[in-house]
């Protein structure tokens, strides 16, 4: 991306910042890289004035499938979160539609694609067999899915309906070694509470970092919303919470990201809080904000290697 684009990038893909004014001539390298960074819903509505653009007409026609998807999924979530509430089952749905209704002012700027479930091991059992139940189909090779820790399932009747039951956020066993993220982890992140601002920053954490390699915009942009939902006493448990959670390192690296992509000095300070060690520094040098921005950009062998030597510092740190 150009280094003058990013900036205006960013600016549209903030959900509450203003919106900028978009040169024509950068019109539609714009929607075609929120399309790739997934932000597209938050960019339409920002350049909804601009409409009779072509490149406005085609980001429309990826943002309208997902937001069909979107609705689909609210009304399929509903009864299984009523069946996890029946059962009080220490399980929690989590990351998409939570963070849509949660962290942003405008749900509708964040589509999402799946149901994600996370259960503790001891009720994962008694939710597949619900699932089973309500006519749910459970998909993929055992082995796979004892690595990933981590189950799909469709609805033979439903297309693109898909419900992933979580053991782990982490799916690389490499990285369970140093970090978990299963539901005992979510309670203790949000002191009990699996809709907290801590527990909602700490999954955009683990979803940006350890679930993806920071390769799209919009697993900044839930970090970001996430963060701007601390108050004060959270900013200040920040430290001490992501320590206990294993997680320094890699929320170090988010609000540092954060704090540039969308010029937040408060972000800055609390990655210094967070996240003071050499490995900090290392992992900030290693994954720059231009890389995060080039992710879905032409298959640079540079952004590649960074991603893998980002996933190799995650394996050998050591910090708590």
């Amino acid at each position: 991306m150009h280094s003058d684009m990013a900036p205006l990038l960013c600016q549209l893909a903030d959900p509450q910042a203003a919106a900028p004014p978009v040169p024509d001539d950068q019109l539609a390298a714009l929607c075609e890289r929120a399309a790739a960074h997934r932000v597209g819903a938050v960019v339409l509505r920002k350049l909804r004035g601009r409409s009779g653009h072509p490149a406005i007409q085609a980001l429309s026609d990826s943002v309208l499938p997902a937001t069909a998807l979107t609705l689909l999924l609210e009304h399929h979530a509903r009864p299984i979160a009523h069946a996890l509430h029946e059962q009080a089952a220490p399980a929690a749905i989590v990351k998409g539609g939570v963070f849509a209704r949660r962290l942003y002012p405008r749900s509708e700027d964040r589509p999402w694609s799946d149901i994600d479930i996370l259960a503790a091991p001891e009720a994962r059992d008694a939710i597949a067999a619900h699932l089973h139940a309500m006519g749910y189909r459970l998909v993929g090779r055992e082995r796979s899915r004892q690595r990933s820790l981590e189950e799909k399932w469709h609805h033979p009747d439903v297309p693109n309906l898909l419900i992933e039951l979580h053991g782990n956020l982490v799916h690389y066993p490499a990285l369970r070694r140093r970090v978990n993220f299963g539901f005992a982890e979510l309670m203790k992140a949000g002191a009990q509470d699996p809709e907290a601002p801590l527990a909602l920053f700490a999954i955009a954490v683990v979803h940006a970092t350890l679930g993806h390699k920071l390769n799209e915009l919009r697993l900044l942009v839930d970090a970001l919303q996430a963060f701007r939902a601390l108050d004060a006493a959270d900013r200040a448990a920040l430290p001490s919470r992501m320590a206990a959670l294993s997680l320094r390192l890699e929320a170090g690296l988010v609000l540092r990201l954060i704090g540039a992509l969308f010029d937040l000095p408060e972000a800055r300070e609390a990655a210094l809080r967070v996240d003071p060690s050499r490995q900090g520094r290392v992992a900030a040098a290693i994954i720059r904000p231009r890389d995060v921005l080039i992710a879905n950009g032409p298959r640079l062998r540079a952004s590649h290697l960074r991603r893998h030597a980002f996933r190799l510092l995650q394996t050998r740190h050591l910090g708590r």
